[in-house]
């Protein structure tokens, strides 16, 4: 499942844990990660309520207390290698804890301390729903997760029960749910590979009238969402399905237009919300 979401990245930097208190041991995984070129980071506290730092660690290290009492690699650590700590985060809190708290949304990680300052972020993960914290509960600086990890190496959008636009060109992702492309128009360019769609519903997009009128001229836009919401009200069969979609889980509607606020997925986007607000 993990190796999966990591996918075919040249050396990727792999933020982990260490096991603390019968929290699922990564460590097996973490050792082929590094076999395979991979760094595998972990958070260490330097000062209470100040930024962690992230420090590289291998099999056979050595290993040291840290603030929380849990073990982080040592400085120096390294057998015959260098001590490479990445650059700080600037996340106010110093544990990251496998289990989520109570609904499984989100890491109790703190501002936006990951990823490490100049390495691009690719998924945030849950790997152990199981471990339920009723100590942690949500705060303002917590950072959605991508994805959990539900077993059976089975994987579920973190957030359910909600709708979001993506546009085609943008990177296709596990923590999308159901992709739907709601265009009439296959966007341009785009393989259907890397589309990675569940279905293409043609039948719920603007009438091809209505979308060459509309041309996303911002000024046409009030109009435009009439009109296409009347066309919506058409489409009963359509529209059911796309609600059905998002009442099981994330629901994500692809669209190729520029413009990422004129659009007829945005328009759609409302009109389910408002459908799933009256039923």
């Amino acid at each position: 499942m993990l190796d999966v979401l990591i996918g075919e990245v040249e050396t990727p930097v792999v933020s982990t844990y260490w096991p603390f208190r019968g929290e699922l041991d990564l460590r097996p995984w973490m050792t082929r990660l590094t076999d395979a070129g991979a760094r595998v980071v972990l958070p260490v506290v330097v000062e209470k309520a100040h930024p962690l730092i992230f420090r590289e660690w291998a099999p056979g290290w050595r290993m040291e207390r840290g603030v929380w009492n849990i073990p982080v690699p040592a400085e120096g650590g390294g057998a015959g290698t260098e001590r490479r700590d990445l650059a700080r985060g600037r996340c106010r809190h110093g544990r990251l804890p496998t289990g989520t708290w109570r609904r499984f949304l989100r890491q109790h990680v703190g501002g936006d301390g990951w990823p490490p300052l100049g390495h691009r972020h690719r998924a945030s993960v849950g790997v152990h729903p199981s471990a339920r914290i009723a100590t942690i509960y949500p705060q303002p600086h917590d950072v959605p997760m991508d994805v959990v990890g539900v077993g059976r190496g089975d994987l579920a959008a973190a957030s359910m029960s909600d709708i979001r636009i993506k546009r085609a060109y943008r990177t296709a992702r596990v923590s999308d749910g159901a992709r739907i492309l709601v265009d009439r128009i296959w966007p341009r360019g785009m393989a259907k590979d890397r589309l990675r769609l569940t279905e293409w519903m043609k039948d719920v997009a603007p009438s091809d009238y209505l979308r060459r009128w509309f041309g996303h001229d911002p000024q046409k836009w009030e109009a435009f969402r009439e009109t296409y919401f009347y066309e919506l009200a058409n489409k009963k069969d359509a529209v059911s399905r796309l609600v059905d979609l998002a009442a099981e889980g994330r629901l994500t509607l692809v669209y190729g237009a520029k413009d990422e606020t004129h659009n007829n997925a945005a328009a759609l986007k409302e009109h389910l919300e408002h459908r799933k607000t009256t039923e």
